[in-house]
């Protein structure tokens, strides 16, 4: 460890008295400073070497195969369906909702809509309104999303 700091330092100023030797006015100075510069990243990084090519040698040899076994590919495409079926109604609900806001001249952000899927198909559809938009008649709005969506839609009001 002794040998690491000194190899560092002893770039470093061998570096820096090759820059001091130059004239100021030579153009040479930032090359040589440059040089300096990744001669002394070598030194920084070249101890890492060996624990670097270790944990490569250490990842070669872990087999990818043996990890899963056809229970744990299930279970994982399983999951993976769950959460693209999480974020495609997230972002089906949010659409609905901005639709319904300008169909009906409704307040931005007074409408929320929750959807009910099974099977990647919408089932039900729950529209909520809150604030000034608890004022207007549910009735057209549940006919808009169920000619539309072709499921039942409830309307409801809340605070």
């Amino acid at each position: 460890m002794k040998e690491y700091f000194l190899a560092v330092i002893f770039t470093a100023m061998l570096g820096g008295i090759a820059t001091e030797l130059l004239p100021d006015s030579s153009g040479m100075r930032s090359y040589v400073r440059a040089v300096t510069g990744f001669c002394v990243l070598a030194a920084l990084i070249l101890p890492m070497k060996a624990p670097i090519e270790g944990l490569g040698d250490l990842l070669r040899s872990i087999s990818i195969d043996g990890i899963l076994s056809s229970e744990g590919e299930e279970a994982y495409e399983s999951v993976f369906e769950n959460a693209l079926d999480h974020y495609v109604t997230e972002d089906a609900e949010a659409a609905l909702a901005h639709l319904l806001e300008n169909a009906f001249f409704l307040q931005a952000g007074t409408c929320e809509v929750r959807l009910t899927m099974q099977e990647g198909e919408v089932v039900r559809v729950l529209v909520l309104l809150s604030g000034r938009s608890m004022l207007e008649d549910p009735r057209p709005i549940a006919a808009y999303v169920e000619e539309r969506l072709s499921c039942p839609c409830d309307v409801a009001v809340g605070n």
